[in-house]
């Protein structure tokens, strides 16, 4: 490696921790903003319901059985070896992967939250209670396709372009949960705000970074999506 490419590596691993940390600041300041408007607009336990299922998209980090994380790996070995149509291959493999597993998910977690969710975490509003959880259930495949972006993010040290775009997603959570309160919306319209806050990143992302790499769409190689999945199970 030489010197330059050194300096590069370093110039990329540093704006990425200073995204990172500007992206939890700003999202947490956010966060502390956005609470009083809830709380006030729903009162304390219908707040506590709302928070309560939108935190359960975040199991959309524990579906894929570690593959997000092979994705990743196999990814940053291909990046290190020299550009090339095989990263496009290699995301392209890890991509389709994703979207397999999350098209499996799917329909059983629909049908899992559909039946639990009411029955164990009842809605203390009603009304919009069954379209709350539907949604919160179809974002949860959803978190899992679109995490593709982040992963190749991370991969090439570029994940300040993932941060960048969490932050602005918050600020956007934040302008978006104002009007809608000033609207007085019902407890459906904070849901999808919420959820698309946490989706929205990953979709930015990806498209960000499939251009700013020049990845063009290329068939899955079905034997690299087979090595990405028996290197996932492994973790």
């Amino acid at each position: 490696m030489s010197a330059s490419e050194g300096i590069n590596r370093w110039n990329r691993a540093g704006k990425t921790a200073g995204a990172q940390v500007a992206a939890r600041v700003i999202s947490g300041v956010c966060l502390l903003v956005q609470t009083p408007l809830l709380l006030r607009h729903f009162g304390t336990d219908s707040f506590g319901w709302i928070m309560a299922v939108t935190s359960v998209a975040s199991l959309s980090q524990f579906l894929d059985l570690g593959s997000a994380i092979a994705f990743q790996q196999r990814l940053s070995v291909v990046w290190s070896s020299g550009p090339g149509s095989d990263l496009a291959v290699a995301f392209s493999s890890g991509k389709r992967l994703l979207s397999l597993i999350a098209a499996c998910c799917a329909l059983p977690t629909l049908a899992l939250l559909m039946f639990l969710g009411p029955r164990y975490m009842p809605a203390p509003l009603g009304g919009d209670q069954a379209a709350c959880w539907a949604a919160i259930a179809l974002s949860i495949p959803l978190g899992l396709r679109y995490s593709a972006g982040p992963r190749i993010a991370a991969a090439v040290q570029e994940g300040w372009i993932s941060a960048g775009w969490t932050t602005a997603a918050n600020v956007a959570s934040l302008a978006a949960v104002a009007a809608a309160v000033r609207m007085d919306a019902g407890p459906l319209g904070f849901v999808l705000i919420l959820v698309l806050a946490q989706i929205s990143p990953g979709i930015a992302a990806e498209v960000h970074m499939t251009r700013r790499l020049g990845i063009s769409r290329l068939p899955a190689d079905p034997y690299v999506a087979r090595e990405i999945w028996n290197e996932g199970v492994h973790y």
